[in-house]
């Protein structure tokens, strides 16, 4: 049974290890926050006492962390780097930037261990329904590894070298963020000329204009 440790319980992070120890794997989880590891404790996880004693007992380590400095303390620290085992696999699953990733990726590859950027869309919901759609980036060797473990969570998908998994959040949020916008556009239109939001979204079900951004 592979040892898979879990850094940041969050509002993503709790979910998202639920749905790994639902499969059956062996967990390790370790937040700042003590609290936020409660709920992971009353389902029998086992609760690291620091960061490096999460490192020293997995074989994969799972980050979910706010951002790149939050990343950069995490991953770079030297507790984390010296607890490190030879062949461990770093799964970071934070949004980054992509050249935090390709960082990470290098300086863990001196150490012996492998490094993958998997950064995710889809959100709470996504997270709690194991749906998430998931980017990673990095070696496919090493992906195809833990490709079983991140399906507990989502759909993986590999799209290139370190980096790339990142490179393809930025393409999702520009997508995403502009399509926002349309819809805003759409339905205030819809609004100011006396039609029905809601019967104008069922109307467009289906079409190419139907999303899941319209439907939220």
């Amino acid at each position: 049974m592979i040892n898979i440790g879990f850094i940041g319980v969050g509002l993503m992070g709790l979910t998202m290890a639920k749905n790994i120890l639902k499969s059956g794997y062996k967990l390790i989880a370790y937040n700042r926050s003590k609290e936020k590891l409660e709920p992971l404790k009353q389902s029998g996880v086992q609760i690291a006492t620091s960061i490096g004693n999460l490192v020293l007992n997995s074989e994969v380590i799972i980050t979910m962390l706010t951002d790149d400095k939050a990343v950069n303390e995490v991953i770079g620290s030297k507790e984390f780097s010296d607890n490190l085992k030879a062949e461990t696999i770093v799964v970071d699953m934070s949004s980054t930037k992509p050249s935090t990733a390709t960082k990470h990726a290098k300086n863990l590859k001196l150490k012996n261990t492998h490094f993958l950027d998997a950064p995710v869309s889809g959100g709470t919901i996504g997270a709690k329904e194991a749906s998430l759609a998931i980017m990673v980036g990095g070696e496919q060797n090493t992906f195809n590894k833990v490709n079983k473990i991140l399906k507990t969570m989502g759909n993986p998908t590999w799209v290139g070298p370190s980096g790339s998994g990142q490179v393809s959040k930025l393409a999702n949020q520009i997508i995403v963020g502009l399509t926002i916008g349309a819809v805003a556009e759409a339905i205030t239109l819809c609004e100011k000329a006396g039609a029905d939001p809601n019967k104008i979204i069922e109307a467009l079900t289906g079409g190419w204009a139907d999303s899941k951004v319209l439907r939220t």
